[in-house]
């Protein structure tokens, strides 16, 4: 059977009883067997709304299911543990996110594995070295651990492709001992913000992440960069 790898996340109450509500509910599939679970952390909201700091933590499990039905069963026990969907990137009391099934590369309406923002996220990369750190993402070709180590890097080099008054803002409002804004056309290799793409890809060794086409393209390339720099916390087992 193939083996996925689950992340799983929450603000709202007792967070660390519920994801292991959820991992028994999930572990309790005729189809589906957990191999493994992650320590515990605290990381920082990532989202002007998002409210308090999240416990986050990851699983990995063999899975006879197929890809959107694994996707299905996860957001069925979200719902059974009381899940409410009332706004992107708000507080919330479980999230289960489908990161990877081992080589798979899926994209559908619903669907896309890998998941498309997890290279970057440091709240779904620490967890996720506890348990598959030598997994290799199947588009960029580098393990998890590498993607998460080439985070720590300080200052982190971000290229911001798009509008210079994109870049300028962005610049003036990040520690440049944490990160350090420059055009593409500076580095040779690093996680790049694009505004002028609409696919996550790796271009001339650029991790590229798109942003909106809209004018709230400042305030969402900052929570990336939230979720790039931030450095989780570990809390230990649960």
């Amino acid at each position: 059977m193939p083996e996925a790898l689950i992340a799983l996340g929450g603000n709202l109450g007792e967070v660390a009883s519920i994801m292991n509500e959820a991992i028994e509910l999930l572990n309790a599939h005729p189809q589906v067997a957990v191999t493994a679970k992650s320590r515990l952390y605290s990381t920082q909201p990532v989202g002007i709304e998002a409210g308090d700091p999240f416990l986050n933590s990851a699983v990995t499990a063999n899975v006879d299911l197929e890809p959107v039905e694994l996707l299905n069963l996860l957001q069925q026990i979200e719902n059974q543990l009381g899940r409410k969907r009332s706004k992107h990137w708000g507080p919330r009391s479980i999230d289960l996110d489908l990161i990877l099934v081992e080589q798979y590369v899926l994209k559908t309406p619903h669907l896309t594995i890998p998941h498309p923002a997890c290279f970057y996220r440091r709240f779904v990369l620490d967890p996720a070295c506890d348990v598959a750190g030598e997994w290799i993402h199947p588009q960029f070709g580098k393990s998890l651990a590498e993607l998460r180590n080439s985070l720590q890097v300080r200052p982190l080099v971000v290229a911001v492709d798009g509008d210079d008054s994109l870049r300028t803002e962005l610049a003036k409002s990040v520690d440049p001992k944490i990160i350090q804004i420059v055009e593409p056309s500076e580095m040779a290799t690093s996680l790049c913000l694009t505004a002028t793409g609409n696919a996550n890809e790796m271009t001339g060794g650029l991790q590229v992440v798109p942003l909106p086409l809209t004018e709230n393209q400042v305030e969402y390339a900052k929570q990336i960069l939230v979720a790039a720099t931030d450095e989780p916390e570990v809390l230990g087992e649960f």
